[in-house]
């Protein structure tokens, strides 16, 4: 602008006065200085970014050493409705979704013996080998083998390792004509561990059927425990022994992290395998399963909706 503007200025002097350019002060042999913009001498001016990555962008690849322009982009988004653990356990131990179940949505939990744990039941589950239960923590950690129990019918559910769960070496179980007939729920003694009970039925003749009512906690394979007399009547009949053959655990046998998400944009970007990131905690995480549900709504009267999943 500058040099447009001295000689505009310099035409319009001469426009004026004819003579004008003998007054002014030649000045030869002026040279432009070399200008360098990059190693090596060339120029290179990198195509600016907008606030979003678009078609036709290009970008450079630091580690492959490669360029290219994007020609298409795959956009995946959704809202985190709610995060919960989702906790698993044996099917002999629980009941759940029946008009009988130990447990209902809704329902505060704890940790059995920890109130400190907490959590309010998000959902149930079961299939033929395992019960399911969705818990939003609420306060404290729950852990592999927590007993729970439900704050609405108190269900007490046992938790724990190595629990008795099979036995063998049954003795002094045959007829005893000293022990009294009559149903037991017996405490055993002996072993390393604590806790375990059994169911014991005696027949008019005085013999035994045994049967594990809790397993206890702590035992080890080959202990033997014992059943005194003095719990079945204390008829002076002969106190039954077994041996410890199997262990198990009881409580929380799988804890699973999980997200609810709903308002879901291309859900392929959730697909097995693909990271995601939160907006607001920054948070990233690699989805494991994804599982979509959906549904037609037939009804929403009574504040209920009645949802076809089938459609």
């Amino acid at each position: 602008m500058l040099r447009f503007t001295n000689t505009f200025n310099l035409y319009r002097a001469q426009l004026q006065d004819s003579d004008y350019w003998i007054n002014l002060d030649i000045v030869s042999g002026i040279t432009v200085p070399a200008q360098t913009f990059v190693a090596g001498g060339g120029r290179n001016v990198p195509i600016a970014l907008t606030k979003e990555i678009v078609g036709s962008d290009f970008f450079y690849g630091l580690s492959s050493d490669g360029y290219g322009e994007i020609e298409k982009i795959t956009f995946s988004e959704a809202t985190v409705a709610k995060v919960y653990k989702r906790f698993k356990f044996n099917g002999d131990q629980v009941t759940l979704g029946t008009a009988l179940a130990d447990f209902e949505l809704g329902e505060t939990v704890q940790t059995t013996g920890n109130a400190a744990n907490t959590g309010t039941i998000y959902a149930l589950w079961a299939d033929e080998n395992f019960r399911y239960m969705d818990v939003v923590v609420t306060g404290g950690t729950f852990s592999l083998y927590d007993g729970i129990t439900g704050g609405a019918a108190g269900t007490a559910l046992a938790g724990g390792t190595n629990l008795v769960g099979s036995f063998t070496g049954l003795t002094n179980a045959g007829a005893d004509s000293n022990r009294v007939q009559g149903s037991y729920t017996v405490a055993a003694i002996g072993g390393n561990g604590s806790g375990a009970t059994f169911d014991v039925s005696v027949d008019d003749t005085g013999a035994a059927n045994v049967v594990i009512n809790s397993g206890g906690t702590g035992y080890g394979v080959s202990e033997v425990l014992t059943l005194q007399d003095v719990n079945m009547g204390n008829g002076g009949g002969s106190d039954i022994t077994l041996t410890v053959d199997t262990l198990t655990n009881a409580g929380i046998q799988e804890s699973t992290d999980r997200l609810q998400i709903i308002d879901l944009v291309n859900g392929a970007g959730f697909s097995t395998g693909y990271a995601f990131k939160g907006y607001t905690s920054t948070y990233e995480a690699d989805t494991t399963n994804f599982i979509k549900n959906s549904g037609a709504v037939i009804n929403n009267l009574g504040g209920k909706l009645t949802i076809d999943t089938e459609r």
